[in-house]
């Protein structure tokens, strides 16, 4: 769950397709957030977490010592180098009580009771989870050209009339 400083909040669950341990789960609930808050340009973090190994692990209090606890902790500090503040903050169990309840939700037989809040699947652990990249080639001045600038260099044409026709030739 992410809550904006504004009070809004985007829920999302997780359904793991995969056995994992209490603590794997943390770290994956934990990573989903991360993406999330990347995904819609969040540049500062307060996390909470109920998990006291997680919170220290990723604090640099706890070391981490078994291959899938090390692989987890690379995975989030590599994410959270993407922003440009963080705290993170262990809270009681007993405060955490809407990340249960989306967790007891999201491992509900019926889905019907998730109502709007999207559900991911994942497959297998974020950790072995590989990337798969797409190379595009095309010819220069290609109708093409200005939507790879914009997705690689965040450039946009300042031409209206070729944004337009760009926009007729979609439809």
């Amino acid at each position: 769950m992410l809550i904006s400083p504004e009070g809004h909040k985007i829920l999302c669950t997780l359904r793991f397709g995969f056995s994992a341990t209490n603590n794997e789960s943390e770290y994956e609930a934990l990573l989903a957030g991360l993406c999330l808050a990347k995904e819609i340009r969040a540049e500062f973090l307060e996390i909470f977490n109920d998990s006291q190994l997680v919170v220290n692990q990723v604090r640099g209090e706890y070391q981490a010592l078994y291959t899938k606890m090390v692989a987890y902790l690379q995975k989030v500090r590599e994410l959270l180098a993407t922003f440009e503040k963080y705290e993170m903050h262990q809270i009681p169990h007993s405060q955490n009580s809407h990340a249960d309840a989306l967790a007891r939700l999201a491992t509900a037989r019926d889905a019907e009771f998730l109502g709007d809040i999207p559900v991911d699947f994942l497959a297998t652990l974020s950790t072995e989870q590989r990337v798969e990249t797409l190379v595009i080639t095309v010819s220069q001045n290609s109708w093409m050209t200005p939507i790879l600038e914009y997705l690689r260099d965040e450039k946009l044409s300042e031409d209206k009339l070729e944004a337009r026709r760009l926009r007729a030739q979609a439809a």
